[in-house]
């Protein structure tokens, strides 16, 4: 990765979700560019710009798929999981992802390593 600020990519959440989600970005990596999408056509678009990705566990919008799980199945990217459910997290690091977190726990330090950390790491490389 660049010295660039880093992309992040907020994945099929709720308008007031993403919102919550930009801002903690926002406070862990100052100076982030957030994007958010809730469609399939959206998301192939700007994934492979992406540093870091934060997917919700049900997706809102219209995808391809339900769960942000299979979504993310096999894609070269760097992302967790937005979610509170243990089983879910841990469906999530079997498919790939680092370390997630609960929404309801944007304003705890942990939350803010997990994504400061996540979008430091290089990118990648989407190449077999």
């Amino acid at each position: 990765m660049t010295n660039s600020a880093p992309d992040v990519l907020l994945v099929g959440h709720c308008t007031p979700d993403a919102a919550m989600l930009r801002m903690a970005v926002l406070r862990a990596v100052p100076g982030a560019r957030v994007t958010s999408v809730t469609d399939q056509h959206s998301f192939e678009a700007h994934l492979p710009h992406a540093t870091y990705v934060l997917v919700n566990r049900v997706l809102d919008g219209a995808f391809d798929v339900e769960l942000g799980v299979d979504l993310m199945r096999a894609r070269h990217a760097t992302w967790s999981l937005v979610s509170r459910y243990a089983d879910a997290q841990q469906a999530a690091r079997d498919a790939g992802a680092r370390d997630g977190f609960d929404k309801g726990r944007l304003y705890e330090a942990r939350t803010l390593e997990i994504i400061r950390g996540a979008c430091t790491v290089p990118r990648k490389d989407p190449s077999p």
